[in-house]
């Protein structure tokens, strides 16, 4: 009797602790994909090269921000497209690594991004490896359309 007791007692323990402890976990997981939900859409890009006065203008699309992954495809009319991949650290720190679409697969490179405290504007620095095999990059600055 006393067995049935203590058994019918961890039962009702561990229902309610799976139900509380579930609620909570869904929670953690809701808001971990849903809180940098402002930051997805269009981004209006400027990038300058080092040594050359005319900076490059285009915009990238950020459609996925998953706890801390984030997926981005840049279009740029003149080079052709290119998709980003990185991460957002918890300090809001963007990095990307990137790569060309198309005419442009041989585009690879890295940019590195700190979010301002209104969230509309990164600034940082980038670095790519173009079809001549040269290294390039400079400053960007990319503004919340």
């Amino acid at each position: 009797m006393i067995s049935e007791v203590v058994a019918a007692i961890a039962g009702g323990v561990v229902t309610g602790g799976i139900t509380i402890f579930g609620e909570s976990a869904k929670t953690y997981v809701s808001s971990k994909r849903t809180r940098n939900r402002d930051l997805m859409g269009k981004w209006n890009c400027t990038w300058k090269i080092e040594g050359q006065a005319q900076p490059i203008k285009d915009h990238v699309m950020i459609s996925s921000i998953t706890d801390e992954q984030v997926i981005a495809l840049g279009k740029n009319t003149a080079v052709g497209n290119y998709k980003l991949t990185g991460k957002l650290s918890n300090s809001y720190l963007m990095t990307f690594i990137y790569g060309g679409e198309d005419r442009r697969i041989a585009l690879g490179g890295v940019v590195i991004l700190e979010l301002n405290a209104t969230r509309d504007v990164l600034k940082g620095h980038w670095w790519q490896y173009d079809e001549n095999r040269n290294f390039c990059g400079g400053s960007t600055v990319w503004e919340k359309a």
